[in-house]
């Protein structure tokens, strides 16, 4: 199962033996992440990345979303502000809650490392196990997808909104010798150019999305694969069942998304 996880230590020793624990086990799969810990004023500072191999990053828009909810300003998420609302609403359309980054934030705050991680994992018993040792403490956050519903939604919601403003201008066509109805029809006609502009847009994301997937699903496919060279045969067993899974999840979002985009394009032209 897809997580996003955060393990807090007391100190570096402790979360570098952390690190190389959930190498070592063979129930998880590492897709992404890093050790992070906050300076003096309060900054995220990364100290190192958990996945080394060629193109690997912190794990793309999802922790970029994470980490910009983490800092001084995390305790304002619900406060609606600026690049802090932004954040938020990324990552909770990637099934992140703020409750999930508040733990987070209240555990780097009291001074401890920590590593976040975006993994697949089976069960979550080796994991405790292994940190409990350690003095550690495991949070996590099972990522629902409703991020890839999130997009037709939106432009769903604007074509309704692009309705209105067309039938209220149709209306107002009917009144033109009232007092400012063509200043009010020059309004709407503005708002109206604004909502296509803005569906537009959100067909583009969408049309992003359906590739940065891909990418994403090749990513991941690709990870596993590496790690069957060295894997032993029961681990590749395992392996190829999760090289199967994510081919075929990756394969259905991809198509879903692609399907929504050509229903938004296909719609009538308001």
């Amino acid at each position: 199962m897809e997580k996003i996880i955060f393990i807090s230590f007391n100190n570096e020793q402790q979360a570098h033996e952390g690190v190389r624990a959930l190498h070592e086990l063979r129930t998880v799969t590492l897709y992404a992440g890093a050790l992070i810990a906050k300076d003096p004023d309060g900054k995220i500072v990364i100290k190192s990345s958990l996945v080394k191999r060629p193109g690997a990053t912190l794990g793309g828009l999802l922790m970029d979303s994470l980490m910009g909810l983490l800092g001084p300003a995390a305790i304002a998420i619900d406060t609606g502000s600026g690049a802090l609302l932004g954040a938020a609403i990324d990552a909770a359309k990637r099934g992140i809650t703020t409750a999930f980054v508040q733990a987070i934030e209240n555990e780097l705050a009291s001074g401890k490392i920590g590593i976040i991680a975006e993994i697949d994992e089976e069960w979550v018993t080796p994991i405790d196990i292994r940190m409990e040792p350690l003095g550690a403490t495991v949070f996590r956050q099972t990522r629902t997808q409703i991020e890839d519903a999130f997009f037709e939604k939106e432009i769903e919601a604007q074509r309704a909104e692009l309705a209105i403003l067309e039938s209220e201008k149709a209306a107002n066509a009917k009144i033109k010798a009232e007092q400012n109805a063509a200043e009010r029809d020059a309004k709407l006609q503005t708002k109206i150019e604004t909502t296509r502009r803005q569906i537009r847009e959100k067909e583009n994301q969408l049309a992003e999305r359906v590739q940065s997937l891909r990418e994403e699903g090749e990513e991941r496919i690709a990870l596993l694969q590496d790690q069957k060279i060295t894997a032993d045969e029961e681990s590749k067993i395992q392996l190829d069942q999760r090289l199967k899974d994510i081919r075929a999840e990756y394969q259905l979002r991809a198509k879903k998304l692609h399907e929504a985009l050509e229903r938004s394009r296909r719609a009538p032209a308001a």
